[in-house]
């Protein structure tokens, strides 16, 4: 699977798509600070690192990159959701478990 999502994010951005829109990058993002990288179901799924990378690099969050504006202020607003709601909000359950059939 993980060569596929690999291949699938590199044809995306090879053909000028966004194989990850900013909305849920910005959420991915989210849920890995809030919820630690650390985790094993997290370190241990090639598809979210696949997409981690590519988030990273289309988004700008590599070193000396700009990040996009779009996507680091989303990712503060929903931070703030996990902060403000001391709990994990049902979007990100929901987004784990069909993207990646993790769950948190």
């Amino acid at each position: 699977m993980t060569d596929f999502r690999r291949q699938w994010n590199e044809a995306c951005k090879a053909a000028g798509l966004a194989s990850i829109g900013r909305d849920t990058a910005a959420k991915i993002l989210a849920i890995v600070y809030e919820l630690g990288g650390e985790r094993e179901s997290f370190t241990h799924n090639e598809k979210l690192k696949a997409d981690l990378e590519y988030i990273q690099e289309v988004y700008g969050f590599q070193g000396g990159m700009t990040p996009d504006p779009f996507v680091s202020q989303n990712v503060r607003c929903f931070c703030n959701e996990f902060e403000d709601y001391g709990t994990t909000p049902e979007w990100a359950k929901k987004l784990m478990k069909e993207m990646y059939d993790i769950e948190i």
